[in-house]
């Protein structure tokens, strides 16, 4: 991706949602692959704001949304001089993601919506249990009404067992296509062994990869390889990185073809 491209990544969901882990991973593979990424944090900026106490001008809906734009125009600041953002922030008001939208070039907006149980369940920072408690008020989600993004590129919902890697995975994929980038960006990172594998897709069996594996170093063996559905293309590659010279690899969604895959 060249610097012409830089985007603006705006993660989003209430308190808990997992804005700030999925910003971070994909800060991380963004700047192994090479690329210049500022990231923003929600609770940080408060605080370069002066907007850390909690009280109604800082947490009612007034301003909050001051806030937002503040972050907004921030974003608009970095990403104009060729600097990738990626954005982890509550800031839910259709007002901040309709500007965004007109006003952040190569925007892409990325959804957490993760129920109030689970975001209950959560609760790192005690927000939920304060409310609770009466020592809170003007919580998103709660008190304090919020807009759900109406034209998300990515809407992660909950499900149990969700695997950062595995949602970092659909925002590069997302990324990709947006902006012709890179097929290697992220089919080199983690998976490098069956470990690896097995670890990221608990419903393949390690044991069964080892012996398929094991097909293919053995010399007498003069076996090539076809994966049709091959999705994202890591059991692919992982073949190919065995010294399998003859990989033919078969995609037909381009949302998934990665890699060299056809």
């Amino acid at each position: 991706m060249s610097e012409s491209k830089a985007n603006v990544i705006w993660i989003t969901g209430l308190s808990g949602a997992g804005k700030s882990t999925l910003a971070r991973q994909t800060v991380e593979l963004l700047r192994a692959d090479g690329k210049t990424v500022v990231m923003l944090d929600g609770d940080e900026l408060r605080e370069v704001f002066g907007a850390v106490a909690e009280n109604y001008d800082n947490h009612g809906r007034k301003g909050r949304l001051t806030l937002a734009m503040q972050y907004s125009n921030l974003c608009r600041i970095l990403v104009m001089q060729g600097l990738t953002v990626v954005i982890a922030t509550i800031s839910l008001f259709r007002e901040v993601h309709t500007w965004n939208r007109a006003n952040l070039p190569n925007y892409i907006e990325v959804y957490l919506k993760v129920p109030i149980e689970e975001l209950r369940r959560r609760d790192l920072k005690k927000i939920y249990q304060r409310f609770d408690a009466g020592e809170l008020t003007n919580v998103a989600g709660l008190d304090l009404p919020f807009d759900e993004p109406e034209a998300a590129d990515l809407v992660i919902e909950f499900e149990p067992g969700q695997s950062v890697d595995n949602l970092s995975d659909e925002l590069l994929n997302i990324l990709k296509n947006r902006n012709h980038y890179d097929k290697n960006v992220y089919i080199r990172r983690f998976y490098r062994s069956i470990k690896d594998y097995s670890q990221h897709r608990p419903d393949y069996c390690p044991l069964v990869l080892k012996a398929i594996l094991g097909l293919f170093n053995k010399p007498s063996n003069n076996i090539d390889f076809v994966d049709v559905g091959s999705g994202t293309g890591i059991w692919t590659r992982m073949v190919h990185d065995v010294g399998v010279k003859s990989v033919i690899s078969v995609e037909p969604n381009d949302d998934m073809r990665v890699w060299d895959c056809r």
